[in-house]
């Protein structure tokens, strides 16, 4: 393990076709993540956390014998690559701590080996996949500090190996802090203050594993709206507006509103959409 390097990964790592460990935490090391990662097929353990590496994770799908990936503690972007989701052998994701968006596959319930999944602290979106509680080996997951709302799914608030068994006394909520709720790491652990805590009077959180509470706005409520109808993928009509810093909420497609300037309603002819306002 090398922790006094400078630079970039060289595309040239690609060509190491037989090397099983790339140990390079913490190792001042920056730039984009090579392509040619996704094609070392004997590569069973990438640990670059700690380092400022940018950029998204390249396609890992040819990495076929990965075990376990550490990019954690970096400034990666993009989308929670799919890819590591037809990695049969996977068995350790440890992604904190990063600016990831989309959503969690729906396909991770293929992973028969997973065991840790770490996604805490990105700009993740969406709902859990309800597969996540079909893997058996799952015993620790972590997802708060991202934009996740909707139900958790039961399967994995029942698995009482989920999360060193807290499933057993916080259901739950040792998953993941419901609405309504904080803590200081986004799901209720067994030590000394560790539980989801309800919001003060007047005050919510806006997504699931929040780890503090405030008061809302309505535009803050449109924009919770917005990201639990998947406003990214409407029509560029439909969405005309929605977010811009520089116009009022008012002023977004299909919102109206009152002579004081409250929302009165709103209009989305969206077939196959639902929201339920009750979840806020």
């Amino acid at each position: 393990k090398v922790s006094q390097l400078h630079g970039t990964l060289p595309s040239t790592l690609g060509g190491l076709e037989s090397i099983r460990e790339i140990l390079l935490s913490r190792a001042h090391l920056g730039g984009t993540l090579p392509s040619e990662l996704g094609n070392l097929r004997s590569l069973e353990n990438l640990e670059l956390y700690g380092n400022d590496f940018i950029g998204t994770i390249p396609d890992m799908s040819n990495a076929s014998a990965l075990k376990r990936i550490d990019c954690f503690n970096n400034k990666l972007t993009g989308q929670f690559p799919s890819s590591l989701a037809s990695i049969s052998q996977i068995q350790i994701v440890h992604l904190k701590n990063n600016r990831l968006t989309g959503t969690l596959p729906e396909n991770l319930g293929n992973l028969p080996l997973l065991s840790w999944l770490d996604v805490s602290n990105n700009n993740l979106v969406g709902t859990i996949p309800p597969s996540l509680g079909t893997i058996t080996s799952l015993r620790d997951i972590r997802m708060g500090g991202n934009k996740i709302h909707g139900p958790v799914p039961e399967s994995l608030c029942s698995n009482t190996r989920v999360n060193a068994g807290r499933t057993r006394q916080f259901g739950c909520d040792a998953v993941i802090c419901p609405l309504g709720t904080f803590s200081g790491i986004g799901y209720a652990t067994d030590s000394d203050g560790g539980e989801c805590k309800e919001c003060l009077e007047g005050e919510t959180t806006q997504y699931l594993g929040s780890r503090l509470c405030r008061t809302f706005t309505q535009r803050d409520f449109l924009s919770m709206f917005f990201d639990a109808m998947s406003g990214e993928e409407w029509s560029d009509d439909q969405k005309k507006g929605w977010k811009d810093e520089n116009l009022s909420e008012c002023e977004w497609a299909g919102v109206s509103c009152d002579e004081e300037g409250k929302v009165d309603g709103l209009e989305f002819p969206i077939s196959g959409s639902s929201w339920d306002p009750n979840t806020y």
